[in-house]
């Protein structure tokens, strides 16, 4: 039993810092962010999808476009 919470651990870890960075992405390290990945995790194993938190208004998606697009036209001035 003991060796299936380990595993199950590391596997909820994993997941749930890769989801937290993805849906936080300007969130400096806090208590917060360390309950969202153990908690968000467990609970979406039961089923409980979080769809108030991934929902967003879209201002973020925005933002990252400008972002990949200023990378973009940057990274071609420095190729040619």
């Amino acid at each position: 039993m003991i060796l299936f919470l380990c595993i199950l651990f590391v596997f909820l870890m994993g997941y749930g810092v890769a989801s937290n960075v993805l849906i936080y992405p300007h969130q400096g390290f806090s208590l917060e962010s360390i309950k969202n990945v153990f908690y968000m995790p467990y609970f979406q194993i039961y089923g409980n999808l979080f769809l108030e938190v991934l929902i967003t208004d879209g201002k973020d998606f925005v933002n990252f476009l400008f972002v990949c697009n200023s990378f973009f036209l940057l990274l071609l001035f420095f190729v040619h």
